[in-house]
């Protein structure tokens, strides 16, 4: 989990699945060793929600998974969070041997929503949550929804609004383009983008 001090929200690096009531973290596509290690990556790794214990649910990515197509749930034995590149070793409970490893991957992590810590006051808020906000601006009001978001390589988020006229831009997640959120409303006002046009040749 993150929490940006100039902003005061929490991110708990997910990417969407709030349609659910479960929530994306990560995945692995590869083994670690040969005595059933995961070598998986998270969305964040800077203060993750997931430790010893964990219960996780696992999707799989395709069709090469041995996961059965609707997920199951396992418990996470033992974690290493660690590195530059959002790597995680993970052990699972029941899973003993590489090749069981091998069947298993490639999968999707996730967590059920309401296991996660419980945000404080002063307008903390899960970035997941704003899905749905309607997205108004001073000038025009009410102007389309946020619809999605990605994270950049440099973990900052950026969320796709949706607008009225079923158009899509995307918008950087700053104090500067997201000055007021109302979570109690599911509102958020946003400054709209310059857009810059090219001058004729």
């Amino acid at each position: 989990m993150y929490k940006k001090t100039a902003r005061c929200y929490i991110w708990a690096a997910m990417k969407k699945q709030y349609q659910t009531k479960r929530i994306e973290l990560g995945g692995c596509r590869s083994p670690h060793g040969i005595k059933g290690g995961f070598s998986c990556f998270l969305y964040n790794t800077q203060e993750s929600t997931l430790h010893n214990g964990s219960k996780i649910f696992v999707l799989p990515e395709d069709k090469s998974s041995s996961i059965p197509p609707d997920g199951q749930e396992m418990k996470i034995n033992t974690i290493s969070i660690g590195g530059k590149e959002h790597k995680a070793i993970v052990y699972l409970a029941g899973v003993s041997g590489r090749t069981q490893v091998e069947e298993m991957i490639p999968f999707i992590i996730q967590v059920e929503r309401d296991s996660l810590p419980l945000v404080g006051p002063d307008q903390e808020f899960y970035v997941v949550d704003l899905m749905g906000h309607k997205v108004s601006t001073v000038e025009s009001g009410i102007v389309g929804e946020i619809s999605d978001y990605y994270l950049l390589e440099n973990d900052s988020v950026v969320f796709t609004i949706k607008t009225t006229a079923g158009e899509q831009f995307d918008l950087p997640f700053t104090n500067h383009f997201f000055p007021h959120i109302n979570l109690e409303k599911g509102e958020v006002e946003i400054v709209m983008p310059e857009v810059i046009e090219d001058e004729p040749v």
